[in-house]
């Protein structure tokens, strides 16, 4: 966290918070250590000892949850949580230039069960349409989030795009990036945007395409994180409708015979790097899921809500509403269709019925046709005499409102930061333990949570941890301790040095 500046870029951003026994610091501490010991919610520091927390943040005793909901708040009003973002990523970007080159953007819809109303969209966790809010997160080349950005309307990636590249180049200024996304953000207009700012794409082609001969794939090792896997890739010229001539890389799987057709803008790449590349995507995936498990990045900060902003458009719920009518009548109309054709073929006759019986019966469904159709005709008329998007000042006062974004905005930046720090942990055992990838981060939240003591003295903290459940991970946390100590940091405010280590204990070999 140290190296993160994030203290440092609080304070820039924020100065001074009202006087208190919790200032600014003490606050974004606590919120940091919150996310890295699974507290998801303020509600959770209730089942924590405040003098045992207060003693990591240098005091008496931790704020309690009252506490933190009122700094939240006062923290909210200054509507200061995009520049604090902005100044974090900057930060990031200096200190991690060589991996900014390819980002991964991706939308993540976090639901609302609440009782306001708010825009809706689609969820593909839930397969139906909930009222949410989606956020959209840019990546870096090896999947740990780098910025976010909160859209208003839920549109689809390509929509949002644009915002995102705006706010990218005021971080980045000028320099050329290749952006990796889903089918999401299909779109020769994005394409083309993306070309007249001198970047690149990598994404899935979404347009209908005919598989390649299979005589046209080669065989391509590509190396990952130490671990070789064997694709069957073809390379090809394609032309896009609306765009131009692009790159198509296509991945040929050998037992189901599925194509994976990727295009891109970039020529100067390998075909395996091309598939490496893209098939990264899936680590932002997974990041998404992994911070909703274990940081709650779908829990509400707080319930209040915000106005919306009233020159956006949107849907008019009153043409929406005619559909749902129509869509109805038209079911009813199909039935009543169904029916009548059933009498004429004398299919539904039960029993012996008379001439008279079935003319009765043809002029009732005749009749019960024609008012159907008559009311679906009168509706379509004043359909058409609506506006399909109408502006949000338009619709009803208990609809212009969004979920408030200033704290929510504020811990996701200190979840984006404990999240950073658990990945330079990660990166700091993977020499000394055999399963990184698969239990690295469940070995990091161990050590994070393992108890200890602290000794301090005048010029030094020292931070003495209880051993692990097993030998061989007691080992990689002293060597983690050894790495940490020789950093020379200094405990946050004061000139103390940290020193880490592991209380003594017989290491088996």
């Amino acid at each position: 966290m140290i190296e993160t500046g994030l203290l440092e870029v609080a304070q820039q951003a924020y100065g001074r918070i009202r006087e208190g026994f919790h200032g600014l610091t003490s606050t974004i501490l606590t919120l940091f250590l919150m996310a890295l010991l699974r507290i998801k919610r303020s509600e959770g520091l209730k089942r924590q000892a405040p003098e045992i927390l207060g003693r990591l943040l240098g005091l008496d005793r931790s704020p309690e949850v009252k506490t933190l909901r009122r700094k939240l708040r006062g923290l909210g009003r200054r509507c200061l949580a995009h520049e604090f973002l902005r100044q974090v990523t900057r930060r990031i970007a200096k200190q991690h230039k060589k991996v900014l080159g390819y980002l991964y953007v991706d939308g993540h819809v976090r639901l609302y069960h609440g009782s306001r109303k708010i825009p809706k969209v689609f969820s593909q966790k839930r397969q139906m349409v909930l009222p949410a809010t989606t956020d959209y997160w840019v990546n870096d080349a090896n999947g740990d989030p780098f910025f976010r950005i909160t859209t208003e309307g839920n549109p689809f990636l390509n929509r949002a795009f644009p915002r995102v590249l705006e706010e990218l180049q005021g971080l980045l200024g000028s320099r050329r990036m290749t952006f990796i996304f889903d089918q999401g953000g299909w779109s020769a207009e994005l394409f083309r945007t993306l070309q007249d700012h001198g970047d690149d794409f990598i994404t899935y082609r979404k347009q209908r395409y005919g598989k390649l001969p299979r005589r046209v794939f080669q065989r391509c090792v590509i190396d990952e994180d130490g671990r070789q896997f064997e694709y069957w890739l073809a390379d090809r010229s394609i032309r896009l409708k609306g765009y131009g001539k692009v790159r198509c890389v296509a991945r040929l799987d050998n037992q189901t015979k599925h194509q994976t057709h990727v295009v891109t803008t970039r020529v100067d790449l390998s075909r395996g790097e091309v598939a490496r590349r893209m098939f990264r995507r899936w680590r932002q995936e997974n990041f998404l899921k992994y911070m909703m498990e274990n940081y709650a990045l779908d829990g509400l900060v707080s319930y209040d809500m915000e106005p919306a902003d009233p020159e956006r458009e949107t849907s008019s719920p009153a043409k929406k509403k005619l559909n749902s009518k129509i869509r109805t009548l038209r079911k009813k109309l199909s039935e009543a269709h169904r029916r009548l054709g059933l009498l004429a073929s004398n299919r539904s006759r039960r029993g012996k019925t008379t001439a008279g019986d079935r003319q009765a019966k043809r002029q009732s469904f005749r009749e019960e046709i024609r008012k159907l159709q008559q009311r679906i005709d009168d509706l379509a008329k004043r359909r058409r005499k609506l506006a399909t998007r109408i502006k949000v000042r338009d619709l009803p006062a208990d609809s212009r409102l969004r979920l408030e974004t200033e704290r929510k905005i504020l811990t996701d930046i200190v979840k984006l930061v404990a999240y950073r720090v658990e990945s330079a942990l990660l990166t700091a055992i993977r020499p000394h333990y055999s399963h990184p990838e698969q239990e690295g981060r469940q070995l990091v939240q161990e050590m994070l949570q393992a108890s200890g003591d602290l000794d301090v003295q005048d010029n030094t903290v020292t931070v003495i941890l209880e051993p692990l459940s097993s030998p061989h991970r007691t080992r990689v946390l002293e060597k983690l301790c050894e790495s940490l100590s020789a950093q020379h940091c200094c405990y946050p405010s004061t000139t103390q040095r940290l020193i880490f280590r592991v209380r003594g204990c017989t290491i088996m070999a």
